[in-house]
């Protein structure tokens, strides 16, 4: 059985210390903000997640990318050459890119690497739903539970995740594309916070509205 390593991208949000505590392997993502492109890495080595925030506070347009499928041949490589299988757990496909980008670079590495596998979950999660999964790969691999056995659980634990957020500023949502200056200014007018949630294709719905932060 070939030696293992499990694969995820920055959409986690995992601390630096759970990265180095269950030896996961991080794929950037990126974002731009005022014309400076930023590679998410949990370290924050190019960009503090403290800076990030303040940057929507003050009204800063941020826009992300998807990891394009060269730097995914490029990572994946980087350990079929040492013998390793990959279980890469995605952020959702509804959310990105990202996932279908190493998809294709799957499909292009497995005819020069026959002897490993390449297994890719789409997680259907995002942020922290993400984050447990990977913690629960993580504690099979650590049950010494094989590659196949980690990505049967997944697919089929995956949607007992539920994921229930709000935001405080609406005009980070406007600024993104996803409410219209109407919807935004009338929801800052009347105090209304979108409950916001990720349902089973893992797509971004509003569930309900609520005035103010408080929850019954």
């Amino acid at each position: 059985m070939n030696k293992m390593v499990i694969v995820t991208d920055s959409c986690s949000d995992l601390t630096q210390k759970q990265v180095e505590q269950m030896e996961i392997q991080i794929i950037p993502l990126s974002v731009e903000l005022e014309g400076v492109t930023y590679r998410h890495y949990p370290d924050e080595r190019e960009l503090k997640i403290k800076t990030f925030y303040q940057q929507l506070r003050d009204k800063k347009v941020a826009k992300t990318s998807l990891v394009n499928v060269g730097s995914f041949l490029t990572f994946f490589e980087s350990f079929l050459k040492d013998g390793y299988d990959i279980l890469y757990i995605g952020f959702s496909s509804a959310l990105s890119g990202t996932l279908q980008s190493s998809v294709v670079a799957k499909n292009e590495l497995a005819e020069q690497y026959p002897n490993q596998k390449i297994e890719i979950v789409d997680s259907l999660c995002a942020s922290m739903g993400l984050g447990l999964l990977i913690w629960h790969a993580w504690k099979l691999k650590e049950e010494n539970k094989t590659i196949d056995q980690i990505v049967k659980w997944l697919e089929s634990n995956k949607l007992n995740l539920i994921h229930l957020f709000t935001v405080d500023d609406l005009g980070t949502l406007k600024r993104g594309g996803r409410l219209s200056d109407t919807q935004a200014f009338l929801g800052g007018l009347l105090r209304i916070k979108p409950i916001l949630h990720v349902d089973d294709q893992g797509r971004l719905v509003p569930l309900k509205k609520a005035r103010g932060r408080s929850f019954s």
